[in-house]
């Protein structure tokens, strides 16, 4: 699985030469050069991105194809999105009340009655959360909304919403705790997972082949 974003960051782009307006078509050639390299072995590759002399890409997926996930819109449509992406990694907006979780799944929603045939795909989100030692320490936003201060009773809630939202996946960070990491992952672990369990894998995983 690959996760793909065009960048946001302008600062980042005189480095190499790239202009920062333009990224958006940049994102779809880029795309669209990937996915031809994983079915080729070797041999040109022409794309509005140049000529690429003898180019391959190894090692080849095992299943034939890399799955992508398009993270934020990467400057594309939502059609657009729900054709190409094999999963959407969705900012969550505010996650201290209610309202956020209901703006989210109203995106999502719009989202998969694009996606072609109503295929199944996956859709994920990510906070950054401190976690508190008191349980019931109501969801307080932080620095501006980019951190969620919270007890895990409401982490706990949050994740329920999320949840009704149609996320399927959901990554925190916990690089902003001021409690001990290793403390934070535990509670994580022993109180918050078990009221999300994992489905069940309808079709046994396959050994590697390397």
């Amino acid at each position: 699985m690959l996760g793909v974003a065009s960048g946001d960051r302008p600062a980042e782009f005189p480095a190499y030469g790239i202009d920062f307006e333009s990224r958006g078509a940049r994102f779809r050639d880029s795309l669209d050069l990937i996915h031809r390299l994983v079915r080729t072995h070797g041999g040109q590759a022409d794309s509005p991105l140049g000529v690429v002399g003898s180019a391959n890409l190894i090692p080849k997926p095992a299943f034939g194809r890399i799955p992508m996930v398009v993270t934020g819109s990467a400057r594309q449509e939502l059609g657009w999105i729900a054709k190409h992406a094999d999963g959407w990694l969705v900012y969550p907006g505010p996650t201290s009340t209610a309202e956020g979780p209901r703006q989210l799944g109203d995106k999502i929603a719009r989202w998969r009655e694009l996606v072609p045939g109503e295929e199944f795909r996956p859709a994920a989100t990510n906070e950054w959360i401190d976690l508190v030692e008191d349980p019931m320490h109501p969801p307080t936003p932080l620095r501006g909304g980019h951190i969620l201060q919270t007890g895990r009773e409401g982490l706990i809630e949050l994740l329920g919403r999320w949840q009704d939202a149609g996320i399927n996946h959901a990554a925190l960070g916990v690089q902003y705790c001021i409690r001990p990491r290793k403390e934070v992952i535990h509670e994580l672990a022993d109180e918050v997972l078990p009221h999300f369990p994992s489905l069940t894998p309808a079709v046994a995983p396959r050994e590697p082949v390397w």
